[in-house]
């Protein structure tokens, strides 16, 4: 598993370095271009450095954070939930249309979980009266180093862009825990 892992990992790093070394030779690293761009999306809030090293490639680096907390009732039960989102990645970006579609390939390192936890107070069954009852749960990745594949545009004509990717993260099975 971590063998594969790696390999998923290095991939589209590899292959950047490789296609990046022969077009350096060809001096088509003339016209870097570096910028951060902010937004939001399954990260969370995101900061994401870029460097585009020419026409054809580029590489990303989103930062996402954020956590949500929600309750909400039900005739007995109070939950109280927190989903926490966020984590860290590099993306290898390649434009083979010489314009703004992209093909991208990377992982994240996400710190993604759901915690709730439900309370109920005085709990009555069969006439009898319970006390207060809690429980918490909470559900995580197996594999919190993702791989990502993803089709997107960037239209990158000026100061500002419209970015937008969609694609696949390898995200494997995850848990859920319960304890009183």
């Amino acid at each position: 598993m971590l063998k594969t892992l790696s390999i998923l990992t290095l991939a589209p790093l590899a292959l950047l370095a490789s296609v990046g070394s022969v077009a350096a030779q060809d001096g088509l690293f003339e016209d870097i271009t570096v910028g951060v761009a902010v937004g939001a999306g399954t990260m969370g809030a995101v900061i994401e450095p870029q460097v585009r090293f020419n026409e054809y490639f580029g590489i990303r680096a989103p930062i996402g954070f954020g956590q949500y907390d929600f309750e909400f009732s039900d005739s007995e039960l109070t939950y109280d939930s927190s989903l926490t989102l966020g984590g860290a990645g590099v993306r290898a970006d390649f434009f083979p249309l010489l314009g703004g579609v992209r093909l991208s390939g990377g992982v994240i390192a996400t710190n993604e979980e759901i915690d709730v936890t439900a309370r109920a107070d005085d709990i009555v069954l069969d006439g009898i009266t319970y006390g207060t009852g809690e429980i918490d749960g909470n559900v995580s990745p197996d594999q919190p180093i993702q791989p990502v594949v993803a089709l997107g545009y960037s239209s990158n004509t000026s100061i500002i862009s419209l970015d937008v990717d969609v694609g696949l993260r390898f995200s494997g099975s995850w848990t859920a825990t319960l304890a009183n």
